[in-house]
């Protein structure tokens, strides 16, 4: 197997589970100019910090959450700036974010619910929730490919009482290598955890 064909195969992982992410819609060429610069800036590690030649699994670890922490704190002050912009009486309508739930994931894209139908084509600012504890997130542009209403087949459990008006799929379009590790991470773990649950489910009938 090729270098480039694993490559694309890691990408294309994909798992069902519930995931949430956070998603601004990036209304002008502008704002998705800065947001593109702002997920690239730099030529150092996501925690601000240089890293040169091997370093040692635990190091690896700490500069991950150092980065995770950064990410965390970046999007603080996003929503900050939006809060003081509000406080000041300028428009924040085209800046607004939320939050959906994901039911698929993979290292190249994702789908999602909405109450909203979503335009084919506009490009977003997401930040996926792969983990709550710790908070572990990966940061990414990604554009609209399609949306359609809900298949209700598609719908856990947990939000069948209200279901979602609508299901839309997204590409992603720029993400940093780390963060596109971080996702197929959160997706092997999602079908670890999908794999484990059907076994335990087909043990429960055979008793």
């Amino acid at each position: 197997m090729t270098d480039r064909h694993e490559a694309s195969l890691r990408n294309h992982l994909r798992a069902n589970g519930m995931v949430f992410c956070s998603m601004e819609l990036l209304a002008t060429k502008e704002a998705k100019e800065s947001a593109v610069t702002e997920i690239f800036s730099g030529t150092t590690d996501a925690s601000g910090l240089s890293v040169t030649g091997e370093i040692d699994p635990v190091s690896a670890h700490i500069l991950d959450l150092l980065g995770q922490i950064v990410g965390m704190i970046d999007d603080v002050r996003r929503k900050v700036d939006r809060l003081t912009e509000y406080a000041e009486g300028r428009s924040v309508s085209e800046r607004l974010v939320k939050r959906y739930s994901m039911f698929n994931l993979s290292g190249g894209g994702f789908s999602l619910f909405c109450d909203d139908m979503l335009r084919e084509k506009d490009d977003y600012r997401v930040s996926i929730e792969l983990s709550s504890t710790p908070l572990t997130l990966a940061h990414c542009l990604a554009q609209v490919r399609w949306c359609q209403k809900t298949d209700l087949r598609h719908v856990p459990e947990i939000l069948k009482d209200d279901p979602p008006q609508f299901e839309a799929g997204l590409e992603i379009t720029h993400i940093r290598e780390a963060d596109r590790e971080r996702v197929i991470h959160a997706v092997f773990k999602l079908q670890r955890e999908d794999l484990r649950a059907r076994r335990d489910a087909r043990d429960e009938i055979a008793e």
